[in-house]
């Protein structure tokens, strides 16, 4: 799901989607690339329903509420093509972005995001240029979350993000040297409320105010 698969021709990330798929090839070991069919640029080539063990989303650069509209279409291609809860996701700004989405830093809606659509261990990879005795250097901020520090994870909203590593450019090393996926544990739903409905799908049964239906 490139960028060319969805935006329409003369937009500023129209011409990333071929070279994004030119770098996969080169560069990645992924023997099934699947794009978009630009016949039909709401529909994809469906073959067989995928759930890979890891999903990594590329961020570009953020600036309306269109762009963001987009970032949400490609949660949802995620989930109806290669859905899998368990996975872990990586989701890469492509720049160091001070956008505001609703009252939330960016990586703090993304992270929204991709719990509401079930995921779980997701972390945020924001490039960053930070001063040092030396002028200045890039680090790679790392943001995540844990489902037992948020006081209503009911209601579906994270209200606890952590900043939980940093990545050193120059020195190629983690400053902290800490789980970027720590493992969940038990969970604690805090007595928070759970919703709960039921569709009518068979087999099922209703009870009337007579008799059974």
């Amino acid at each position: 799901h490139t960028p060319s698969t969805f935006y329409p021709k003369g937009h500023r990330n129209y011409k990333y989607g071929d070279t994004l798929i030119q770098t996969l090839q080169n560069q990645a070991n992924l023997p099934v690339i699947v794009v978009g069919n630009t016949n039909h640029r709401k529909s994809i080539w469906k073959t067989k329903l995928l759930k890979p063990g890891s999903v990594v989303i590329m961020i570009p650069p953020t600036y309306t509420a269109q762009d963001v509209r987009y970032i949400r279409d490609t949660y949802v291609m995620i989930r109806n093509y290669t859905h899998n809860p368990s996975a872990k996701v990586a989701i890469v700004l492509s720049d160091e972005n001070e956008v505001i989405v609703g009252d939330q830093a960016i990586y703090h809606f993304l992270l929204d995001e991709s719990f509401k659509f079930g995921y779980l261990d997701v972390v945020i990879l924001e490039p960053k240029l930070a001063s040092t005795s030396n002028g200045t250097t890039r680090i790679i901020r790392i943001f995540g979350f844990t489902r037992n520090e948020q006081q209503n994870i009911c209601s579906r909203e994270l209200d606890k993000i952590n900043h939980v590593e940093t990545w050193l450019t120059e020195e190629k090393e983690f400053l902290l040297n800490s789980s970027i996926y720590p493992v969940r544990g038990k969970l604690n739903l805090r007595r928070c409320v759970l919703k709960v409905f039921v569709i009518q799908s068979f087999p099922y049964a209703v009870v009337g105010e007579d008799r059974p239906l």
